[in-house]
């Protein structure tokens, strides 16, 4: 059973058997503000930042960033000029874990990521629900070299399209989660996915695929 402990107003969580949390989640003006006391006390690996917009310039500048190994970002409103003061950011080389969906990015917010070089830990990506990352946004994130070694990529709720998951697929390698409802996704992109390793390995992992609200035929669910 979880208990809920509260340092400096941040709500944290902890488990009996843990002892002490290593997830928080915060206003990123209470963060800013607390940060330094939140690290000296707790061994905190995770933050969720709510309300982050309205500092992001402060947050890309802050040397707390350099604690964090799983940072969300959900649902923060940044759009592409957030993404981008995010990611000239020299505190995110610990990230592992990056949570921006639901933030109204575009194909050039995922350009920017995929050209910054600065998350280069960086394995999962969630890019959900952003509704317009389309081909190009996809071919970027292949492209990019600093994301290389990503094994979960979450694109639910974009408009990627045939063009956009081949290229993924043929570069990506590591991959071994990719979601990817409610997309543009054809026959010709169900026929790639099927011949690729990367459907092996999700299988593997998770005996379920969700490609529901795309654009495929019978013919591609043969």
């Amino acid at each position: 059973h979880t208990r809920l402990r509260t340092v400096t107003g941040v709500q944290t969580c902890a488990l009996p058997i843990c002892g002490l949390p290593d997830s928080v989640a915060l206003d990123g003006a209470a963060f800013l503000a607390h940060g330094e006391e939140l690290f000296r006390r707790l061994p905190v690996r995770r933050v969720r930042l709510r309300e982050a917009s309205r500092v992001i310039a402060s947050l890309a500048a802050c040397p707390f960033l350099a604690h964090i190994r799983e940072l969300d970002l959900c649902n923060n409103d940044l759009g592409n000029g957030g993404v981008n003061m995010l990611f000239r950011s020299q505190h995110l080389s610990a990230v592992e874990f990056l949570d921006l969906g639901f933030n109204g990015l575009d194909d050039a917010g995922v350009r920017t990521l995929a050209a910054a070089g600065t998350v280069p830990q960086l394995c999962v990506l969630h890019l959900n629900d952003n509704d317009r990352v389309s081909r190009n946004g996809a071919k970027a994130l292949a492209a990019s070299p600093g994301l290389k070694e990503l094994h979960t990529l979450d694109l639910s709720g974009n408009d990627v399209d045939d063009v956009g998951l081949q290229a993924i697929l043929g570069s990506l390698a590591q991959l071994r989660t990719l979601r990817l409802a409610s997309n543009r996704i054809g026959d010709g992109g169900v026929a790639a996915l099927a011949e690729s390793a990367v459907l092996g390995r999700m299988v593997e992992r998770e005996p379920r695929l969700d490609l529901r609200q795309n654009a495929i035929s019978p013919a591609g669910a043969e």
